[in-house]
């Protein structure tokens, strides 16, 4: 992300690509390397690490709110209607995990 912000494309790609070898089950590199592909008009890598997103994200209950809601704000921005509910997808798999935190928050 330091690279994008500093405008150094290439070294960015690189360092993305090297970050989700590192560690491919982490789904903000996945998020962060769509964002930054969508910001430089690459609307099909963008589209690709989304759904890589996607999928990482399935199951992931300690997936920060923000994250989840820029990532359904990206497949608005690429009109992706297929995977726009990530946010949604993501509290319905955290109720059938714990169905009881629902009634101790309206509680």
């Amino acid at each position: 992300v330091c690279l994008k912000n500093m405008e150094d494309p290439e070294n960015a790609i690189q360092a993305f690509d090297q970050a989700g070898q590192l560690d491919p089950s982490e789904p903000t590199v996945a998020l962060n390397y769509a964002v930054f592909l969508n910001s430089k008009g690459d609307k099909d890598k963008a589209i690709e690490q989304l759904r890589k997103f996607q999928k990482l994200a399935e199951g992931n209950t300690a997936l920060d709110s923000q994250l989840l809601e820029m990532a359904s704000e990206l497949c608005v921005k690429l009109s992706l209607s297929d995977i726009t509910n990530i946010n949604d997808a993501h509290n319905a798999e955290q109720l059938d995990e714990n169905p009881g935190d629902l009634e101790q928050d309206l509680v």
